[in-house]
């Protein structure tokens, strides 16, 4: 009895965080549009992300890091296409892996997981978008190009390390809000 109890509330809490019902989606997504939403200044200060956060840890764990920040913020414009195979490989793989998403914007806009965007929010919310995005590719491409140049300290060149290392500083660096990793 004890098992089947503690079977059902493990059941309902991975469906609470695999298939969110978003109690406050209403709520959320009123603040989106009135704090966030189509305010230009929002978008350029989350695009400051990349100075305040990338750039300081990235120093933790390896010098000159403005030179890999400034590298990266060139890499991140292009399409993966052109970039360095492992490094294009690497993107991709992240994207398809939710670490660089729209997931976040798509949490704090309220909107339900599988429902189609709003078009007003869509169009309010581009400015975060792409800074938001932005900010998530400069951070994987320092960390991938780090990694892989030999930089970092303890960890393999290799392709899935650098992959690991990245995805793991994108995580540590542009905080991830989702009900399995609540900021406390």
């Amino acid at each position: 009895q004890t098992q089947g109890k503690l079977f059902g509330y493990a059941k309902r809490y991975v469906d609470y965080l695999v298939k969110p019902q978003n109690e406050m989606q209403a709520f959320r997504q009123f603040l989106f549009r009135y704090y966030i939403g189509g305010v230009l200044s929002k978008g350029m200060l989350n695009a400051t992300q990349t100075l305040t956060m990338t750039y300081p840890t990235l120093s933790k764990y390896t010098s000159m890091p403005s030179l890999k920040v400034s590298k990266a913020m060139a890499k991140a414009l292009l399409p993966t296409d052109k970039l360095d195979s492992e490094l294009g490989r690497g993107l991709q793989d992240a994207i398809h892996d939710g670490v660089i998403s729209k997931q976040v914007v798509t949490m704090l806009r309220g909107e339900r997981y599988g429902n189609k965007f709003n078009s007003l929010d869509k169009a309010l919310g581009f400015y975060f978008d792409t800074a938001e995005m932005y900010n998530r590719k400069v951070a994987f491409v320092a960390a991938f190009d780090a990694v892989k140049n030999g930089q970092i300290k303890g960890i393999n060149t290799d392709y899935n390390s650098a992959k690991e290392f990245a995805e793991n500083f994108v995580r540590e660096t542009q905080f991830e809000l989702t009900k399995a990793k609540v900021v406390s």
